[in-house]
This record gives C-alpha cells, sequence and structure tokens, in this order.
C-alpha cells in the first residue's frame, strides 16, 4: 500500500467499534440525538461536469473560513467524532487543510470525498487525513463518458499518488446507463489497485437536485447487475457493500423502508450552513432544518430524525443504517473492512 508518513490516523477497528457502539447506545437505547457522524459538503463547485450532478449549476454562498472552524468546534462539543468532507469537489477550497488540522486538532477522524483528479498537487492536504474515497465509474471509456476527457487517468493516478504515501483509498462507483456492462473490467482494476469499491445507483433525479436524470439505468438490466455484483461478493471480490446492502440495492428503484440513522446520529451541512438530517429522499434533498440565521449546529436540536426512510440509495448510508439495524451481514461486512 505504500510508505508510512509518519502521521497518526485516527481510523481503526478498534476507533470504528468505539464510535459505532456508543451511538447505537445513545440512539437505539437512550434514543438520544448526538451527531456522531456528519458529512460536510464544503463547497458546490466542481472541476468535473459529470452527468449525473447537479452541484455545479447550483448557486449558493460558501461559509467562511471562521465560520466552517466555529462549526466543528460546536459540533464536536455535540458529539461529532467522525466527518467527511465533501462537495462539490472539497480540494477546490483553498482553505481546506485549515478545516482538516482544525478538525483532527479536535480528535476527529476526517475522511475526505473527492474525484480525485485534484488529488497529487494537493498532497500536503491529503496526508493529514484518515481516508480518502475516490469516485471511480468504471475503465476509462465508461468512466470518461460520464465524468469527462482524462478523468479516467487522473482519478487513477490519485489513487495510486495517495497509496504511495500510505493513505487509506476507497472507491465509489454510481451504476448508470453507461458503465453497466463494465463492472467486471471495474473489479478487476479494483484488484489491481487493491481498493474496495462501494456500488450505488444512479438516482431518478440529478444529485443535488430534483430534475430528472437521463443516466438512470434501466431497472431489468441494473437489477441483473446487481445479481452478478452479489455472485462477485460471495467469491471474494472488493466489493464494499454488504451482501445484505446489495439485496436492498437490488430493489431500486422501488420504495425500499428501512430503518433510518437520519437525524439521530448523522446528518449533513450544506455549502451554505444549512442543515439536513438525509441528503436525498425521492424528490431531492429533505431538508429538516429551521430556516432563519442562527448558526448550522442550532438547528440540530430542533431537527425532526428520520425513523425510517425510503430511499436508501446512497451505499455508505445504507451501509450504517444497516449496522444500527444490527444486520448480522452489515456487521460482519464492516468488521472485514476494517481489518
Amino acid at each position: 500500500m505504500g510508505a508510512s508518513n509518519g502521521i497518526q490516523r485516527g481510523y481503526s477497528a478498534p476507533v470504528m467499534a468505539w464510535y459505532l457502539g456508543t451511538a447505537w447506545l445513545q440512539s437505539r437505547v437512550l434514543r438520544n440525538k448526538v451527531p456522531r457522524f456528519m458529512s460536510w459538503n464544503l463547497t458546490f463547485k466542481c472541476n468535473l461536469r459529470c452527468h449525473y450532478c447537479a452541484s455545479p449549476t447550483l448557486k449558493v454562498p460558501e461559509l467562511k473560513t471562521q465560520e466552517i472552524l466555529d462549526g466543528i468546534d460546536a459540533f464536536h462539543r455535540l458529539g461529532m467524532r467522525w466527518v467527511t468532507f465533501s462537495g462539490g469537489e472539497p480540494l477546490l477550497r483553498n482553505d481546506i487543510g485549515t478545516i482538516i488540522d482544525h478538525a483532527k486538532s479536535k480528535g476527529i477522524v476526517v475522511f475526505i470525498s473527492t474525484n480525485g483528479t485534484l488529488v497529487p498537487r494537493r498532497m500536503d492536504v491529503i496526508r493529514r487525513v484518515d481516508r480518502i474515497t475516490i469516485s471511480l465509474d468504471g475503465g476509462p471509456e465508461a468512466h470518461n463518458r460520464v465524468r469527462g476527457e482524462k478523468a479516467w487517468a487522473d482519478a487513477t493516478t490519485g489513487i495510486r499518488a495517495a497509496q504511495a504515501e500510505g493513505i487509506p483509498v476507497a472507491c465509489t462507483c454510481v451504476l448508470s446507463r453507461e458503465n453497466l456492462h463494465t463492472v467486471d473490467e471495474l473489479l478487476e482494476l479494483a484488484e489491481e489497485l487493491g481498493v474496495n469499491i462501494m456500488f450505488q445507483p444512479a438516482t431518478k433525479w440529478l444529485d443535488s437536485s430534483d430534475k430528472p436524470n437521463d443516466l438512470a439505468p434501466d431497472t431489468d438490466e441494473y437489477r441483473a447487475v446487481i445479481d452478478k455484483l452479489i455472485a462477485r461478493k460471495r467469491a471474494g471480490a472488493r466489493i464494499a457493500n454488504s451482501p445484505a446492502g446489495l439485496k436492498i440495492l437490488r430493489r431500486w428503484p422501488d420504495p425500499t423502508p428501512i430503518r433510518s440513522t437520519a437525524g439521530w446520529i448523522t446528518c449533513t451541512v450544506e455549502p451554505d450552513g444549512k442543515l439536513i438530517a438525509s441528503h436525498i429522499t425521492s424528490g431531492g434533498l429533505l431538508e429538516q432544518a429551521r430556516e432563519d440565521d442562527a448558526p448550522p449546529w442550532e438547528h440540530f436540536a430542533a431537527m425532526q430524525p428520520l425513523d425510517s426512510t425510503e430511499q436508501p440509495w446512497c451505499g455508505p448510508i445504507l451501509e450504517l443504517d444497516l449496522v444500527f439495524s444490527l444486520s448480522p451481514s452489515a456487521i460482519l461486512n464492516a468488521a472485514r473492512i476494517q481489518t
């Protein structure tokens, strides 16, 4: 995987088990709301124009550096111990290093989700995180059709650059009509790169909007691919989804109620500071925050948590929901991936 860079990382199986265990006790037994695991979209700006995402078209103001640092302090006091900085493309923010350093100084586990294209030139920042997640939507042709010319080469270069620094890397793949036929090629690439891949469907609407998504896959073809992924998972392929998670994803796009962690232990901060419980429903963004000028951390207490969701199509969130529902498949899968 590459040489260690000497930076102490807080991401490990015992740490994950402790965070998950205490969060489960607080939310499921004590029924306390604690924002233990947070996603923070620092910007909607992006250097790519992926066909299934509308983020770059959204014109919203962004929190200033000090506002974000104050937010990290406040959410940490409320119980945040794990944050994923995402976007848009978070590496476009000039202050991303300051933001990461501040979170790490609080003992918070920091992930960053990126398209990977800027990783080599922002290695000074990447070295500080506990894990990086890079989008990889197939082989060169499929990936570039969705994300743009040379995007695949830049993403795989980013993966190898991070690995060379000893930084844990994972990948996500959005299954669309452009790449359903390439999953075998992608799994071969995952084996070559030594990364696990989390699969999820392209939604029926463009990400971060309520506009129809032309890349949403054909239902029958998509379900056949999920059947293939279930078989490949059993055979030991580098698939990060649990068997239980894949079976639920197979039901897309039909409503599939499952128990939700949204608003209980998870929530999302948008670039303008709006706090939302869950970042997708069938109609796009689900807003569960007060509409006022108060800072985002003051919204959490008033947020109405979701006891269930019918749109569990985000792979990582689905896996967390399944763990908190005490799914043996999801718990064992999480333990295997971490160790």
